[in-house]
């Protein structure tokens, strides 16, 4: 009945964010009508370590996070990666009353910018999408507007990744400031500080 989608952090541990939310299932009595996906985005570094076959994709160790295409193999964007994990979660799945995506640190930011930039079209599914912000090191703001006056930052503090502006990340082609607030708050998105 529901799907739990979770993103690493930095350090691309998924294995550990995966044990953590499985824990949680588990504790809340939620195990048996929960399917856990922890996604890894590998880099460079994690195919030499793991002596992965050359034809396993892999990002730029900053990149994932904002979206940018693998390095290797078809170029995919890892939001591109998770728009294909829904579209085969609603796919396969007729049951599905709920999918939660949630992210830590920089798995966080990556969650944040997918939010609004996400190209699946779930209109037609009749479950709920639901966005889990925690502890993101960065946000991506969808207007100029800051907390306080913008007066001391530098002249590009609302560019792509602190910002919607000089955003060269492909996938966010043909997205418009208002065509990223409306998929933003399509559906809820918690932000979580701790």
């Amino acid at each position: 009945r529901r799907a739990v989608v979770v993103v690493h952090g930095k350090n691309r541990n998924a294995q550990s964010y995966f044990d953590a939310v499985s824990r949680l299932a588990t504790e809340e009595g939620r195990a048996k009508d929960t399917l856990l996906i922890a996604v890894q985005f590998l880099t460079r570094a994690d195919i030499a370590a793991h002596q992965l076959p050359s034809n396993v994709l892999y990002w730029d160790k900053e990149g994932w996070k904002h979206g940018t295409k693998s390095v290797n193999g078809a170029n995919i964007s890892s939001f591109e990666v998770l728009d294909q994990v829904l579209e085969r979660l609603i796919e396969y799945n007729p049951n599905l009353e709920q999918i939660v995506i949630a992210g830590h640190s920089a798995g966080a930011q990556f969650v944040q910018k997918h939010a609004a930039a996400r190209r699946t079209n779930v209109s037609d599914w009749k479950g709920q999408l639901h966005y889990v912000v925690t502890n993101a090191g960065t946000y991506m703001y969808l207007s100029g507007e800051r907390p306080a006056s913008t007066q001391a930052c530098k002249a590009d503090y609302n560019n792509y990744r602190y910002g919607i502006e000089q955003n060269r990340v492909e996938f966010f082609g043909g997205t418009s400031p208002d065509s990223l607030w409306k998929k933003f708050t399509e559906f809820p998105v918690t932000i979580l500080l701790g």
